[in-house]
């Protein structure tokens, strides 16, 4: 699947999903996601990934998983909506 086909399918499906670069920053991220943190899904985007996910494991493995261009999927992640609530 091309990644002009995958993102436009991600585009369209109800379960939240991002990319993250290696510079751990937010390069992408579908409208489910944005809306489920309350936020625009443009204005996510290029801000760090410790404002969402600001366990500090959760973010060592996301730098160790990118530095070894492994993919990533976590189910049921706690994120953090950046007026500081917690949402699954």
């Amino acid at each position: 699947m091309s990644e002009l086909t995958w993102r436009q399918w991600a585009k369209q499906v109800a379960t939240g999903m991002a990319l993250v670069g290696p510079d751990l920053r937010v390069r992408w991220i579908n409208q489910a996601l944005g809306e489920r943190l309350g936020l625009g899904a443009v204005s996510l985007v290029g801000q760090p990934l410790r404002l969402l996910l600001p366990d500090i494991a959760g973010q060592d493995q996301a730098k160790r998983l990118l530095a070894a261009a492994a993919p990533l999927q976590w189910r049921a992640v706690e994120l953090t909506t950046l007026d500081g609530c917690t949402v699954m």
